[in-house]
């Protein structure tokens, strides 16, 4: 009897330690469930872009240059900035834009790294920046732009667009800019005017005592007009337009443009030249050329002169030149009337030439071997994709092209027997070929099941130039329909 209390306290504690090690065992389950919800929170809320945004984890800014007094076609950068406090996986992307009534630079593809305090902590930042003139006075609106970015989280990368808001611009024309059309806006413009040319020399003292230099017929003089400005692409530059003037020839070459930047700061380059030919004597004048811009700086209308010109010309005429007008000092270009007289000869052999046109077509195709080089390369194609029926018509006209006179005229034969009396009659002095028609006509029009590799049919093309023969017994008209598939 006294093991009994022994035996149930033993019990007793069974029970309570299995009991225990399933309340710990229920404990661990609850703290991983709970651990795993929250590690499935925190990767939700890091899923998207848009969730980093929400959780204050990213952020996107727009920021415009100028906001206010904004004039048509001045210079615009709209700065797009993107924030984290982790760091980015890679460079930020913008897509190329346009709107109406602008001129949108193309991107670059700079990305602008930098960094900045948030709340006492270091955030990184990526900065593009777009570059826009708004031609006309008016409302612009900016589009909300597309931003691809991809963002290192604790949960791993996270890809997506966010996007700008929506933005506007109000664009003026000063009442100084009223009835101007061609100007440029910047804050240092410079035009520089170059001119190149011959002068003649002065031969008397009265000559000695002019202003103005003196130059002959078929002298030349190159302007060159060289634009710089800061803040302004090269291609807003104005057109440049010489006016007519008689008696001068004017040649205009080309604008060069170019533009330049350095650390965001745009400097646009444009050059023209002009060649100015004189073709008669006399006394010649350019007009001054005026050009505007608005300066930013001082917020002035500036206005660049050109100044004009005024030219003297003799009734002297450069050596080789041929002034039309001056028939005292003309010469003849024996060069050029040669060349006059063989145009007309070339005229007259092909007027001549053009009503046996079809003759000498004929002739073309008989020295060139048109015919025989067509049926050359159809006898090919057919041997290549086993056409064996098409290949035997092909190289009996082809044989027929090659032997033109005597008793082989391009016709097709009517039956299989006339037309391997006629290759093997072609084929007659050459053994080795004689048994490859004797195969090639089997393949064509027997039973046999072998092939007829390219070699043995290039074999058959080896032909040597004979003697024609007359037999009008092989003169066969009738038609066989041996150059078709069906």
């Amino acid at each position: 009897m006294s093991k009994c209390p022994q035996l149930m306290n033993l019990t007793l504690s069974t029970a309570l330690s299995t009991t225990l090690i399933k309340a710990l065992r229920a404990t661990l389950r609850i703290m991983c469930s709970v651990c795993l919800y929250f590690s499935v929170i925190g990767a939700i809320n890091a899923a998207t872009i848009d969730d980093l945004i929400a959780n204050n984890k990213l952020t996107i800014d727009l920021r415009i240059s100028k906001t206010e007094n904004i004039i048509a076609k001045e210079q615009i950068t709209l700065s797009i900035d993107v924030a984290t406090d982790r760091w980015f996986a890679k460079g930020i992307t913008i897509d190329s834009f346009t709107m109406v009534e602008a001129i949108v630079l193309p991107l670059t593809g700079q990305t602008i790294n930098g960094t900045k305090k948030v709340n006492y902590k270091t955030w990184v930042t990526q900065t593009r920046e777009i570059i826009l003139y708004p031609n006309q006075a008016g409302i612009y609106e900016i589009p909300a732009i597309a931003v691809k970015m991809a963002i290192n989280t604790e949960q791993g990368p996270v890809s997506g667009i966010a996007y700008t808001k929506v933005a506007e611009l109000d664009v003026i024309v000063p009442a100084k800019l009223k009835g101007i059309s061609d100007y440029v806006v910047s804050n240092n413009v410079t035009v520089k005017v170059e001119y190149e040319g011959e002068v003649e020399s002065a031969t008397t003292e009265e000559d000695e005592q002019q202003a103005e230099p003196i130059y002959k017929i078929g002298s030349a003089i190159t302007q060159t007009i060289s634009f710089s400005a800061e803040n302004v692409p090269a291609m807003m530059f104005p057109q440049i337009e010489q006016p007519e003037i008689n008696g001068i020839s004017i040649y205009h070459k080309p604008g060069q443009i170019n533009d330049t930047n350095n650390r965001g700061m745009i400097t646009g380059k444009r050059s023209d030249s002009f060649s100015f030919i004189f073709e008669q004597a006399g006394t010649y004048h350019l007009p001054e050329r005026n050009f505007f811009w608005f300066n930013t700086a001082s917020q002035q209308l500036e206005e660049i002169t050109i100044p004009g010109q005024t030219w003297q010309v003799s009734t002297e005429v450069v050596d080789g030149h041929s002034s039309i007008g001056i028939s005292p000092t003309w010469k003849f270009d024996k060069g050029l009337i040669l060349q006059f007289i063989a145009l007309l000869i070339s005229l007259y052999l092909i007027f001549r030439l053009y009503r046996y046109r079809t003759k000498l077509f004929n002739l073309y195709k008989r020295v060139s071997r048109q015919q025989y080089r067509q049926y050359k390369q159809r006898y090919l194609q057919a041997i290549k994709e086993q056409d064996y029926k098409l290949a035997i018509g092909q190289l009996y006209l082809l044989t027929s092209e090659f032997q033109r006179s005597g008793a082989l005229k391009p016709e097709t034969p009517a039956h299989k027997e006339q037309i391997e009396q006629r290759l093997k009659l072609f084929y007659s002095k050459e053994p080795l070929q004689l048994q490859l028609i004797e195969k090639l006509m089997e393949m064509g029009f027997g039973v046999s099941k072998t092939t007829f590799t390219l070699e043995q049919a290039q074999q058959l093309l080896k032909i040597k130039k004979r003697k024609s023969t007359k037999n009008n017994d092989l003169k066969l008209t009738d038609k066989i329909q041996l150059n078709s598939r069906d």
